[in-house]
């Protein structure tokens, strides 16, 4: 899930705290990311999750809620990247 409503000196700040090990992606990277989410459908990746005994019970929630006000389709719907 991705952070909204944030401003980028934010971002920046909040990468800087984590260390120098991390590093935000760059604009090419983002792109990348965004076809890759095009094409994994939120099906798919909803049962991927649910399947898995790790994953913690509240993110399963939101998760339901997510797809219950959303009805995303593919997981870049799902990822709240754009408004549906």
């Amino acid at each position: 899930m991705f952070a909204t409503a944030v401003l980028p000196e934010e971002i920046l700040t909040f990468a800087e705290w984590l260390g120098p090990d991390f590093r935000l992606p760059d604009q090419n990277e983002w792109k990348v990311a965004v076809d890759c989410l095009k094409n994994i459908s939120a099906a798919s990746l909803y049962e991927n999750i649910q399947n898995n005994r790790e994953t913690n019970p509240l993110a399963r929630r939101l998760l339901d809620g997510i797809l219950e006000e959303r009805s995303p389709q593919t997981a870049l719907e799902l990822c709240l990247f754009f408004d549906t």
